[in-house]
């Protein structure tokens, strides 16, 4: 499907069609029917040719933040939650935030449900400076799949979802950084 998709898209009079669109016209032309395009959309839905999905959420100094506000940046979204192991992902988020300080990079962590004070404390322990924002319906970690904590999604300039990875390792913040800088 990726490969298809590719192939498609290079050929595409419009590259910022959305992939459904590039896909269904590929399959009919090539197969006379659609049929399978729900399939291969839901296959390509986190390989940077989908739009991000778009949220709109409160911050901690009470303003609310919204992705498209953003366009034009690469916005890191990290979900977490606070349990008995504090994020480990969280700090290298800080780091990164400072690193790309002066960079159109933004970084946001989303924390989903109610905010315990435990939570607010981390955070200010932390030193984070990031945007932090708060999903208490988790209507963005429905939206972006989430199903396991941490989960880093990374979106390019234009708004497509590149980068999607569950839980966190040491390591892994190089591995962001890299990313970012694509």
């Amino acid at each position: 499907a990726i490969e298809l998709l590719a192939k498609v898209a290079a050929r595409a009079p419009d590259p910022d069609a959305p992939a459904r669109d590039l896909l269904s016209r590929r399959l009919i032309a090539r197969d006379g029917t659609d049929e399978k395009l729900e399939q291969m959309v839901e296959a390509l839905r986190y390989y940077g040719v989908d739009d991000a999905p778009g949220f709109t959420l409160p911050a901690r100094d009470g303003e609310t933040v919204s992705l498209e506000e953003l366009r034009g940046d690469v916005v890191v979204v990290a979900f977490w939650g606070l349990a008995e192991d504090l994020p480990a992902e969280f700090p290298h988020l800080v780091e990164l935030n400072e690193q790309y300080e002066n960079e159109p990079v933004a970084f946001i962590s989303i924390d989903g449900g109610q905010r315990p004070g435990a939570a607010e404390t981390f955070l200010d322990e932390q030193g984070a400076v990031h945007i932090i924002l708060n999903d208490r319906e988790r209507e963005a970690f429905d939206a972006y799949g989430v199903r396991g904590i941490p989960t880093t999604c990374i979106i390019d300039h234009a708004g497509r979802l590149m980068y999607r990875h569950i839980g966190f390792s040491e390591g892994m913040e190089e591995r962001f950084a890299a990313e970012v800088a694509i």
